[in-house]
């Protein structure tokens, strides 16, 4: 089984399997299976948010869904795991295991990426997300950040997302996945 998915070599036994991938900022996976004594099965973890994803192994790609993706491999095989990291948000009832009958705050994903608000307000902002248009990728947050993303309010505003690993690296800054929206 194969569950993280990040640069490096795998050896388990005698196998060995090599994985380069920009993941979780990259959708592609690829596993190089550099040695194994015998045919064997590799099972691959695909997300329940991986809508479409796909799976290659020595050119051949087929969709797979949310579980376990298994594939029979042997030695020089190369696979390649596509997992779509599409934006999506989510509401607290989404998330939690009892309704909250909260509809006043979302969070922005894409793919395992949690994406925050980084702000120095003493006041939580309140945005009106305009859900209709596309989340864009942004080279220009106003913090140091790995990934950013611009969403559009419904008067044409734009508003700012980083990455949640990066959120509040600055002193004074605060930070919070949960968008409080109108």
């Amino acid at each position: 089984y194969l569950n993280l998915y990040r640069s490096g070599r795998i050896t388990s036994g005698d196998d060995i399997f090599e994985i380069t991938t920009d993941y979780p900022y990259g959708e592609e996976i690829n596993i190089k299976v550099v040695k194994v004594e015998k045919e064997r099965n590799l099972a691959l973890r695909i997300p329940e948010w991986a809508k479409k994803a796909e799976v290659s192994l020595n050119s051949v790609t087929r969709t797979v869904h949310a579980g376990y993706a298994e594939h029979k491999v042997e030695t020089g095989d190369e696979i390649v795991l596509t997992l779509p990291l599409d934006v999506r948000t989510l509401s607290p009832d989404d998330v939690a295991d009892v309704r909250t009958g909260r509809d006043d705050y979302m969070c922005v994903c894409r793919g395992p990426l949690v994406y925050a608000l980084d702000f120095t307000e003493d006041a939580e902002p309140t945005y009106d997300i305009d859900e209709k248009a596309d989340a864009e990728f942004t080279d220009k947050a106003t913090v140091p950040c790995r990934s950013a993303l611009v969403l559009k309010t419904t008067d044409g505003e734009n508003v700012t997302l980083v990455d949640y690993r990066s959120a509040g690296q600055v002193r004074g800054h605060k930070v919070s996945a949960w968008i409080k929206v109108k």
